[in-house]
């Protein structure tokens, strides 16, 4: 019920479609915008949450252009670094052996924004792609201490609000899903180290201006 009850209220709030007023920028000008993001991730892997922890700091920044007044291109770079404690050898207890990870991504997609019945605030859909920096650090004798992967490859689903004020400032009000399986396809002393899962959501703020 819940849901429904957002659903129904994000609907109500959409302008139709044959009704939907041109956002207004300064100008007129279909600008470009820069925001600084800031979230906690949620990994959706229950071995990764058992390890690090059940949601850490993310921070990005946006770049974005409106190509008309409702599509928007974007691009955006994150990174966010948490220690936890390695499982053990048996896969099922963490150990005292401790883990740092360490997450840079870049991805590129569009937006599709929908004006709302509020004045200067609108509610956006998106979806891209990612290539991401990964590096695990173990302080463990049984697996090897540094495990790098280049350009691993992910999606991205973005959702949010904003809300912009006529200084040119807005605020972004956001939840992201981001797709991540990074595999590393190594062997060290019989204990195999081949992927990790790092999919989780992002739920965050961010504050931008248009420029």
């Amino acid at each position: 019920m819940k849901t429904l009850f957002i659903i129904f209220l994000i609907t109500s709030l959409v302008r139709p479609i044959n009704s939907i007023a041109e956002i207004s920028f300064v100008n007129n000008e279909l600008p470009w915008s820069l925001k600084l993001r800031t979230a906690y991730f949620l990994p959706a892997d229950k071995k990764v949450r058992k390890i690090y922890s059940d949601a850490w700091p993310d921070y990005q920044f946006e770049l974005s252009k409106l190509i008309n007044n409702r599509f928007a291109v974007w691009s955006h770079i994150g990174w966010n670094s948490i220690t936890g404690s390695a499982l053990s050898c048996e896969g099922e207890e963490v150990s005292r052996n401790k883990t740092t990870l360490f997450m840079v991504p870049f991805s590129l997609g569009i937006n599709y924004n929908f004006p709302l019945q509020i004045d200067n605030a609108s509610f956006y859909l998106g979806a891209g792609g990612s290539s991401t920096f990964v590096r695990i650090t173990d302080h463990s004798e049984f697996v090897k201490k540094h495990r790098t992967k280049n350009g691993a490859f992910g999606g991205v689903l973005k959702s949010g609000f904003q809300y912009w004020f006529k200084n040119n400032i807005f605020i972004d009000v956001f939840a992201d899903y981001s797709f991540l399986s990074v595999h590393f396809h190594e062997r060290n002393n019989n204990v195999e180290n081949s992927n990790a899962c790092l999919s989780g959501l992002n739920l965050g703020i961010g504050l931008g201006s248009y420029f």
